[in-house]
């Protein structure tokens, strides 16, 4: 697609990553309406746990003759950071990125001859949705099953393999929608009673962290790689197979970390009665 992305008044400075756009943080951090330029760098630092190895990575840019260390986010890493953001325009962005997706994909699909029969689960959109639907779960008192269903169920469809690219914007605004109609927190959170042991909040701690290690383990390690047009029917079904068990290992390290970090945090947020 056209290195050319613009949302407002910002032209993004595009950072080409295997064929894909990536932007950087500070101009993120602009588009989003932040004064301050490290104010994504923060909202990274404080979510980091929930942006995978797609998501963001540190380049090497020359600032005049001087290289300088810069972290750039990929389109479903800027969404996520749009989840978190809380200024007027992160809604309008989010729906500017997943556009942005809508034609990258479009475009890949023009110039593939023979479309992957694995790309219905595996592209950026549908990633997209698992991450969205990960946070309405830490947030909501539902379980990603039924969250997952009562997406399948609005869409009128059996699962998201069923969905069209259309259909999985869709989806992700309605669970945005979701999300947004939560009642806020208590000002004054009811005390609830310490049954556990003294050292769990350290035990808890250090889950979320083996998960993120866990979870980059698979990423960098377990990824098959791409396919090759000279494998055999055979081979063929062996590498999709193995992709479909890499994929369902990925997500479940994502929910399980989302899970132990909402622990956390509503640890955090109910105070212990003695």
């Amino acid at each position: 697609m056209s290195q050319a992305l613009c949302f407002n008044e910002t032209t993004f400075n595009v950072i080409d990553q295997n064929g894909t756009p990536w932007l950087q943080a500070r101009q993120i951090g602009h588009a989003l309406g932040y004064s301050r330029p490290d104010a994504i760098l923060n909202i990274y630092e404080r979510n980091k746990d929930e942006f995978s190895l797609d998501m963001t990575t540190t380049i090497e840019l020359m600032v005049g003759a001087t290289p300088q260390v810069t972290r750039i986010f990929s389109l479903r890493g800027c969404h996520l950071l749009a989840m978190f953001a809380r200024t007027p325009v992160a809604k309008a962005f989010r729906v500017w990125v997943l556009d942005v997706l809508d034609k990258l994909n479009a475009e890949r699909s023009a110039s593939t001859s023979e479309p992957s029969p694995i790309s219905r689960r595996t592209d950026p959109e549908r990633k997209a949705l698992t991450a969205i639907i990960n946070t309405w779960v830490g947030m909501a008192p539902i379980h990603y099953a039924a969250a997952r269903a009562q997406v399948n169920a609005h869409l009128g469809v059996a699962s998201v393999d069923a969905m069209t690219v259309a259909q999985v914007k869709e989806a992700i605004q309605y669970v945005q929608g979701k999300i947004d109609a939560l009642p806020a927190a208590p000002s004054t959170p009811p005390a609830i009673e310490d049954r556990r042991i003294p050292d769990a909040m350290a035990e808890l701690r250090e889950l979320v962290t083996h998960c993120g290690r866990v979870r980059n383990i698979v990423h960098m390690e377990c990824h098959p790689g791409g396919v090759s047009m000279s494998l055999s029917a055979q081979e063929r079904e062996a590498y999709y197979a193995f992709q479909g068990m890499y994929q369902t290992a990925v997500d479940n390290m994502y929910a399980a970390t989302h899970a132990l970090d909402t622990c956390l945090k509503l640890r955090a947020m109910y105070p212990i009665r003695g």
